[in-house]
């Protein structure tokens, strides 16, 4: 045995030895370690100069570089140890020796893999070296634990595998080249393609395993990672013997030639069963959970009680990790008597006790989660009962999200390229350093159960006394008032009381430092994780200024909302970015917004570049500002977008955004309980539009001063980037792709919001709700006017605290009488459109005019008239806003589909653009235009009014062919062969740009300069016979220059038979409509317009829309004031509409134009 050690031994020492020499392992091991160690210093510079670096990247990413090289280093290097020793004759040198093939394999592969590991361990204590040096300039503590968890699960288990791979291919193959390519193949398939699927069984470097650090946790949950990488271990065991056994030698012992095939039978046999018991444990856990749910169903139809008061003791981290005694009182509120009583706990937690509230003896069972309790006597009708109860245990994480399955979507994470930031999701645990427990995990008994309603499930709205009792080093929060705190060894216990009724209790606690003050005699509290601290203290010497600013936070909060703050304290919380929830049905069922408490991912919390971000606005304002004063705008911002940014810009978990940790759902959502049909909108639609409009106008009001103009068109104001025009929700101004948008419309003009089944088709009713429900309240909003839609919420929130509503009852209070009110009875219909109906609006802006007149007094006054068009069946409103310096006019109107309307409006002020906010239509921004004042005053009194616009009135007859319409292609005009080379320039591509034309959106196709194969074409055909005058739209020529056009490119005309080209001149365009010539057409002749993709001077192509405009013979002198148009260098906005600009010449030549 002794000898088999020695041979063994000696031949890993040889191989090493030789390996260390040689100038291949010299250099490619160099690079594998020299770049994870140069990451870990660029990342120690940039954090010791104040970068704000991502939670973990420090530590992950070397770790991560380091086991993707460490697979291209044992492709070139183990991979031709065969043909090495084929090279070097040593067979004919251990032929005569008394050594095995398993003991000249083992040895190698050792040898091998010893050097490798060397090269591990190196990675491992330069970065912990840098670590260390990072420390005396940042302050950060000292921590060992991803390291060595990063080196042991990650790295050594792939250095096995892919060592024992590359052996066996080695020894098959006897290439070099052909190994490493396979090796690398196989690295880049699972980069690609297998890492992220099937379970990530094919992950075996563990580039998309969970293994990112937590600071305030650690590591998620590792039962499943340790299975996997065990998995890798045991197959490089099966490589490793079959390395053996296809290594060609003369057979020695019967042990040695075994020995090979017991190391494979072994390790692949071990292997497959891992896998199996994998699988096995996957599939027991989703029966599991199918068991519980339908124990739950079966009792859903079971009306059950309230629980109107908890009074619990609870110990966090003794002898159990959570033991609870206590009682609660239960209180029947249906008319008729109770003789089951249905409750809920988490099944992860053993009832130790149950008792009536005076001790006596009650029949009770459990299965699951579910507990039965059958009193002696029935309970009757709005009387209360307390019971007793005692459980303790760990949480069951099976226990609850019981309909997470592969196909229902989970709430996707910030991850890095190709997914490979898996930061772990968590639902909830109870570690020695941290606690969280959602009110969905069912830590604490409910009534009911979750599933198995027809509707949505009762809720009670609940007091409590809760006295927790925990180690000392850890804070605890959840919701009420905290009392002092009562020391006893190493145990603390406090007393939290809620004395205002709360739906669901949370329970977060963990190793925090403690920030408190008191904002609007609310009880605010910081609770941040002793490492992360630096965000803090960076605001240390503005703390005066930042109270300041949270207390106008808050009164802008509360005044734009209506809603007082309810709660008498407010915990913001730093959690683990493992947290994770899960979509059942339509609704998310978790989130990081409780009553009392937000919680914030520490990577979102750590991720503000407040260093950054503060010297570049000290170098803007070249020292004219306080640092206090830029600190504290620094801190609102970071508040706005964490908490109060549009849903429109979430979507992930991690990104500021949304209503995933929005203070917004605290106002409205838990005092009351939403139910029956329609109660999402409510639900959901409402906290969305109050969270739009609290980021519109919270925004406007904090940065007025910053605005030019005055009115709401700052930055974030309604006619900003960030306005509350288009689509809503998620596809809102800018939010969502135009395919995204365009597929959701195709949807919704199929079925309508009622007819969609928020269960079945849970994805399509989440989007169309995020689309639809914020736009609703937004147009009754204008429709009523704010203060009076205010109102309204304002007696819904006072009338119907800790009870049920419903859509219809909050209908009935906005709309009103409809029977003795016009007004109440539009309001009705267009509610009930948003609902019922299928048609979809959309809207163009096809005339701006303005005139200076005097109001009779010697006064200027200032008329303008617009018209908007609805180009589609469906009825809708939109709101005007004309904006003028220092003066601002609003105007919400109803138009039917098909219906063009003029609306006069009249300001003292000039005014210098007019937006239409279109409140849910196929347009994808609100439409917008400039004004152009004439110079004359116009005599008469201005006048307001909303009119149709009739035929005669609806100006000339024209044709737009957009790039968006049918009417536009883009043909390939060459001999079809089978070897034909690629167009040049490639295809066209569609660009969006505010300036270009568009009815619903503004965009123009761009393309590299051709040789001619790929036109753009407009046609279409003419409705009668004469004469028309072409025109073509182009940006401002300084546009075209920023976007790179081409200086000169050439159109031709088609018609009646002949073609007119003309070269066009970029720099003698104008903005918008460009004047082509006047040509003759014949009725139901296809007209055409050809944009050849050959062009003169740098730049690409820009296609967008023509123009055929009918020329009346018997009224010549006719003109049609054209759109204005934005040009980009004032103050720019979507043009939309017909389009803008002066109408080019009279000649049959165009702007730069020569006849072809």
């Amino acid at each position: 045995m002794l000898s088999i050690f020695y041979n063994v031994w000696g031949v890993a020492r040889y191989e090493r030895k030789m390996l260390l020499r040689t100038t291949k392992f010299r250099i490619l091991g160099g690079l594998g370690m020299s770049i994870p160690v140069l990451l870990g210093i660029g990342f120690a510079i940039a954090e010791a100069n104040g970068a704000e670096l991502p939670v973990g990247i420090d530590s992950y990413v070397p770790f991560l570089v380091y086991s993707f090289l460490q697979t291209i280093v044992i492709a070139f290097i183990v991979g031709d140890f065969r043909a090495a020793d084929e090279q070097a004759h040593i067979y004919e040198v251990v032929a005569g020796r008394p050594i095995s093939t398993a003991e000249l394999v083992a040895g190698k592969y050792l040898g091998i893999v010893s050097a490798l590991v060397f090269l591990s361990l190196g990675v491992l204590l330069l970065t912990l070296s840098i670590q260390a040096a990072k420390i005396s300039m940042t302050g950060n503590p000292f921590t060992i634990k991803p390291y060595i968890s990063y080196l042991v699960l990650m790295n050594l288990p792939a250095l096995i595998f892919m060592s024992s791979v590359t052996f066996f291919l080695g020894a098959v193959l006897r290439r070099q080249a052909a190994v490493a390519l396979i090796v690398i193949g196989y690295l880049l398939a699972v980069l690609l393609f297998l890492g992220r699927r099937y379970d990530g069984i094919y992950d075996f470097g563990a580039f998309f395993t969970p293994l990112y650090y937590s600071d305030l946790i650690g590591l998620a949950d590792m039962t499943q990672v340790g299975l996997k990488r065990l998995f890798y271990i045991l197959l490089g065991i099966g490589f490793f013997g079959f390395s053996i056994d296809w290594y060609p030698r003369l057979a020695h012992s019967l042990i040695a030639r075994w020995f090979g095939r017991g190391c494979a039978v072994t390790g692949f046999g071990l292997a497959v069963g891992l896998y199996f018991y994998m699988d096995a444990a996957a599939q027991d856990g989703q029966a599991y959970r199918h068991s519980l749910l339908e124990q739950q169903e079966a009792v859903a139809n079971i009306p059950v009680a309230e629980i109107t008061h908890y009074d619990l003791a609870l110990t966090l981290l003794g002898e159990e990790p959570l033991a609870a005694s206590g009682t609660i009182r239960l209180k029947n509120p249906h008319e008729s008597p109770l003789d089951t009583l249905i409750l809920s706990l988490n099944p992860g937690f053993k009832i130790q006790n149950l008792t009536r509230g005076d001790g006596g003896a009650i029949a009770w069972e459990r299965m699951g989660s579910v507990i039965r309790v059958i009193p002696a006597n029935p309970l009757q009708s709005e009387r209360e009962f307390d019971l007793t109860l005692a459980y303790a245990g760990d949480i069951n994480t099976d226990g609850f999200d019981l309909q997470r399955e592969k196909a229902r979507p989970k709430l996707r994470k910030r991850e890095g390229p190709f997914g490979i930031f898996n930061k772990g999701s968590l639902t909830a645990w109870i570690r020695d350093n941290s606690v969280f427990l959602p009110p969905r995990s069912r830590w604490y008994p409910v009534t009911g159960v979750d599933y198995g309603y027809e509707d949505t499930r009762k809720v009670s709205f609940s007091t409590a006394n809760l006295q927790i009792t925990y180690p000392q080093g850890i804070e605890v929060i959840t919701q009420g008032q905290v009392g002092e705190a009562d020391t006893l060894g190493t145990q603390v216990t406090r007393q939290w009381v809620i004395d205002k009724p709360v739906p669901v209790l949370s329970l977060n606690a963990g190793e925090y430092r403690v920030y408190r003050a008191t904002i609007h005699d609310v009880e605010c509290a910081l609770y941040a994780h002793p490492s992360h601290l630096r965000p803090v203290r960076f605001f240390e010497d503005a703390e005066e200024e930042i109270l300041r600013a949270l207390e106008q936070i808050m009164d802008a909060m509360e005044q734009e909302s209506g809603m007082k703050y309810p709660y008498p304290s407010l915990s913001l919380v730093e959690i683990p970015f493992h947290v994770q929830w899960y979509y059942e049905g339509w609704e998310e069922k978790g989130g990081l917004t409780q009553p009392g408490v937000l919680m914030i991912e520490e990577d979102v919390f750590m991720r503000q570049q407040f260093t950054r971000d503060f010297k570049r606005s000290q170098e803007r304002s070249r020292g004219n500002r306080e640092p206090k004063d830029i600190k504290k705008d620094l801190l609102v911002r970071a508040v706005f977008s964490t908490f109060f940014s549009r849903e429109g810009n979430s979507g992930r978990q991690g990104q500021p955004g949304g209503l995933f940790r929005s203070p917004v759902v605290q106002l409205w959502a838990y005092d009351k309980q939403f139910v029956g049909e329609h109660h999402s909108l409510l639900k959901k639609g409402m906290p969305l539009y109050l969270q739009n409009d609290l980021s519109t106008d919270m925004t406007s009001a904090f940065y007025s001063s910053q605005r030019r103009g005055g009115g709401r068109g700052g930055p974030g104001g309604r006619d900003g980037p960030g306005g509350r025009g288009g689509p809503g929700g998620r596809f809102g101004s800018g939010g969502g792709s135009g395919a995204a948008w365009d597929t959701l419309i195709a949807k919704m003009q199929r079925k309508s919001f009622a007819d969609l089944n928020p269960e079945k088709q849970a994805g399509l009713y989440r989007q169309v709700l995020d689309a639809k429900g914020p736009a609703l309240f937004q147009m009754m909003e204008s429709f009523l006017g704010e203060e009076t839609f205010r109102t309204v919420l304002d007696d819904i929130d006072h009338n119907h605290k800790y009870e049920d509503i419903d859509f219809s009852t909050f209908e009935r209070a906005a709309v009103g009488d409809t029977t003795e009110s016009e007004e109440s009875q539009k309001l009705q219909r267009l509610v009930n459109d948003w609902i019922f109906s299928t048609e979809i609006p959309g809207y163009t802006l096809t005339r701006v005019k303005a005139l200076k007149m005097d109001d009779g007094f010697g006064m200027v006054v200032y008329q303008l008239i617009l018209r908007i068009k609805n180009s589609e069946p469906g009825r809708g409103y939109v709101q005007i806003t004309a904006t003028g310096r220092g003066d601002e006019a609003l105007k919400g109107v109803e138009i039917e589909g098909g219906q063009e309307i003029e609306v006069s409006m009249v300001l003292w002020e000039q005014p210098f653009r007019v937006m239409v906010e279109p409140f849910f239509a196929r347009n994808r921004r609100p439409l917008m235009s400039p004004v152009r004042v004439p110079e004359d005053v116009t005599e008469g009194f201005p006048v307001a009014y909303v009119k149709d616009v009739t035929g005669e009135e609806s100006g000339p007859v024209e044709i737009i062919v957009d790039n968006d319409d049918d009417g536009f292609s883009m043909p390939v005009r060459r001999a079809t062969r089978y070897f034909r080379p690629g167009l040049k320039g490639g295809n066209w591509r569609e660009q969006g740009l505010p300036m270009a034309f568009g009815r619903f959106e503004t965009n123009y196709r761009r393309k590299s300069q051709g040789d001619g194969a790929q036109p753009a074409v407009w046609a279409a055909q003419m409705p009668r016979d004469g004469e028309y005058d072409v025109s073509f739209f182009f940006p401002d020529p300084s546009m075209a220059r920023r976007i790179r056009i081409a200086s000169t490119f050439t159109l031709t005309v088609f018609h009646g038979g002949k073609a007119d080209t003309l070269e066009i001149e970029r720099d003698q365009m104008k903005a918008g409509w460009n004047y082509l010539g006047r040509y003759k057409f014949t009725e139901g002749e296809e007209a055409s317009v050809e944009l050849s993709d050959r062009a003169e001077g740098r730049g690409g192509l820009y296609a967008d829309a023509v123009r055929w405009r009918f020329f009346d013979p018997e009224n010549p002198d006719a003109y049609e004031d054209e759109m204005p148009t934005f040009t980009g260098r004032g103050r720019g906005g979507p043009g939309g509409g017909r389009g803008g600009g002066d109408r080019g010449g009279d000649g049959r030549r165009g702007p730069g134009g020569n006849r072809g």
